[in-house]
């Protein structure tokens, strides 16, 4: 077990505290209502908060393990918390009617050593009906460290809850992990939404989520397919996968999907196209400079940008469209000189900022588009100007997110006296960032950047 390391921040702008477990917290995730935040835990438990309080309302037991993964279904209905034993728990929201604060046990499952959930619901699905009607049915997705998806159809009723693994009819090494997962809406290439499935060895799987049929693969360490052996021999690792079309509406209508693999000191760009068959062209590489691993990489809502953040701190903003580096630095400790690693990123939703945490528990807002920069004496970039810095955190942030509403959206935070005082602002940014730390907090942080 890895010992935490603890320091003293030189400030805290914390604007409010959730103290609630006993260990560090791995992972967040916001309802889409924003009525509530779920938080997993080395401890082994989860615990669902009330946003605009910031009061438990409910801890989500019987885990055998940490917990690192908590997920909410599109719609609110459920939430999934697994652990990293395996052991997955489906919990059901309590009805309004129903006047209590205890969600419901559906089901539980087991897998091989978790490593990420997905949901995905049909679109007439995804949004909760707030006059109180029944749960609608919602699909559950998880992969191991086995190189298995398992998936489930959940709903109110335990008696149709059913349970499949997509790899029972291929043959997989089981030392391949499915190290993450992605799912491709449903859009101009592609009328049934889609799964791509990231392995440690490079292989990148593609499944038609509601035939729930494999409908192509690629090896990206193949020399056949792509350069990264050729560049980075026998030491490729890639880490996550993610994809500019889930996010901004205006790649949705391009002529081919885009995927973005994260690995050490890379991005590799691939590009599928669904005609009769699926074709896969892997795109020229993006170096980050190093040979760190991209521990971040999220994609802009509002221009076709994304950003990505290294363990030793190299950042970059890259452009979605023409896959070229706008620009890329090194995020420097002011008071050594070294360089500090980047754990988590992600966008707003409603400008082009984004938002980075980091292994000396602070977090960075920075300008997507251009920003202000220092530049040597030659005139060339040497380091981007963060838009801002909050302190509070005693040990390093393992995530970060951002709650789904801003400033304006005041029905969605039950009138929070505190959270109600940002909102009155008037600028159409998050109110708040959200995050988790090896410290056992959960912090909100005022947005307050000036347009």
């Amino acid at each position: 077990m890895d010992v935490v390391q603890y320091f003293t921040p030189t400030q805290d702008d914390t604007f409010k505290l959730l103290s609630g477990h006993k260990e560090s917290v791995f992972c967040l995730d916001f309802d889409s209502t924003g009525k509530f935040l779920a938080s997993g835990g080395q401890d082994h438990i989860a615990i669902i908060w009330n946003v605009a309080t910031g009061e438990i309302e409910f801890i989500c037991q019987g885990h055998d393990d940490s917990v690192n993964c908590v997920s909410f279904s599109p719609n609110g209905d459920y939430l999934c918390t697994g652990d990293m034993a395996g052991n997955i728990r489906i919990w059901l929201r309590p009805l309004i009617e129903e006047n209590s604060k205890e969600w419901k046990l559906l089901r539980t499952e087991t897998v091989n050593d978790l490593l990420w959930i997905k949901w995905w619901v049909s679109p007439s699905n995804a949004v909760r009906n707030m006059n109180n009607e029944v749960s609608k049915p919602a699909l559950l997705l998880a992969g191991d460290e086995h190189s298995y998806v398992n998936y489930w159809a959940v709903s109110s009723s335990i008696s149709n809850n059913q349970g499949k693994c997509l790899s029972m009819a291929y043959t997989f090494d089981l030392d391949q992990a499915a190290l993450d997962g992605l799912i491709l809406p449903s859009s101009t290439n592609t009328k049934n939404p889609k799964l791509a499935v990231l392995h440690r060895n490079g292989d990148l799987r593609i499944w038609d989520i509601k035939t729930i049929t494999l409908i192509g693969s690629i090896k990206l360490f193949d020399k056949k397919y792509s350069s990264l052996s050729n560049q980075y021999g026998n030491h490729l690792e890639v880490y996550q996968i993610n994809s500019p079309q889930s996010f901004n509406d205006q790649l949705s209508n391009s002529n081919h999907d885009l995927l973005l693999i994260a690995g050490n000191g890379f991005i590799c760009p691939v590009s599928i196209k669904f005609d009769e068959e699926l074709h896969f062209k892997v795109l020229d590489i993006i170096k980050t400079g190093d040979d760190g691993s991209v521990e971040a990489l999220n994609c802009s809502w509002t221009h076709p940008l994304f950003a990505f953040g290294s363990i030793t701190g190299v950042l970059g903003i890259c452009d979605a469209q023409t896959m070229r580096v706008r620009q890329k630095w090194t995020y420097i400790d002011e008071d050594d000189s070294q360089p500090i690693g980047i754990t988590s990123l992600c966008w707003s939703r409603y400008k082009p900022i984004f938002f980075t945490a980091t292994t000396k528990g602070s977090i960075v807002a920075w300008c997507g588009i251009t920003g202000l920069t220092r530049k040597s004496s030659s005139g060339l970039l040497t380091e981007k100007i963060p838009l801002k810095i909050w302190w509070g955190h005693k040990a390093m942030i393992l995530y970060l997110t951002l709650p789904p509403f801003h400033k304006s959206m005041e029905d969605n935070i039950n009138n929070d006296d505190g959270i109600e005082q940002l909102n009155k602002t008037g600028s159409s940014i998050e109110p708040f960032l959200c995050t988790a730390s090896d410290d056992t907090t959960i912090r909100y942080f005022a947005i307050d950047i000036s347009s």
